[in-house]
């Protein structure tokens, strides 16, 4: 997933997000600085933008990042929304083979997952009685498919949605 989140933030430049959506932009130096959006209401220039390294840091808040931290803070949003935001709102041309990127490294996360919850469940069941043992494998067949679940949304299929992309492409 990285690799998407690397094509994005090459395609931006986080002073013109940060500009379209804090107060006060202004040149100090080799640093822009503002108002935070997050917690500075008042006229203090309290978030630094550094153009060189793409990155952000308010030192009120202490909220800092990159440009997609920055909307995934703004709107309250996960990490891949707010790429998936940034990826609609500038027209961002995502390559199909950096969206199947995204399926395959979160596939091959999930089974890692699973294998390590099923090598702990059998730890835990050592220590159940019989009744004990009943409930936690059903318990951790739930869990199982939950997790599958909640993996599955992490795939590229959650880009195509957003980005309202049948083919990838």
């Amino acid at each position: 997933m990285s690799n998407v989140f690397s094509y994005i933030k090459k395609q931006l430049k986080i002073e013109n997000v940060i500009r379209e959506n804090a107060r006060s932009l202004t040149e100090t130096g080799e640093y822009l600085k503002c108002n935070c959006p997050f917690c500075d209401k008042d006229e203090n220039l309290s978030m630094t933008v550094c153009e060189p390294k793409q990155i952000f840091y308010c030192f009120k808040c202490h909220i800092g990042g990159d440009v997609i931290t920055f909307i995934a803070n703004l709107f309250g949003m996960t990490q891949l929304e707010a790429a998936a935001f940034l990826e609609e709102k500038y027209e961002i041309n995502i390559p199909g083979e950096l969206l199947r990127s995204i399926k395959e490294s979160k596939d091959e996360e999930a089974l890692y997952f699973e294998k390590m919850f099923r090598k702990n469940a059998k730890r835990i069941m050592g220590l159940l009685n019989e009744e004990g043992k009943q409930r936690y494998a059903e318990y951790m067949e739930q869990h199982i498919k939950d997790m599958r679940e909640v993996y599955s949304h992490y795939s590229a299929d959650v880009f195509k949605k957003y980005l309202g992309d049948s083919d990838g492409q």
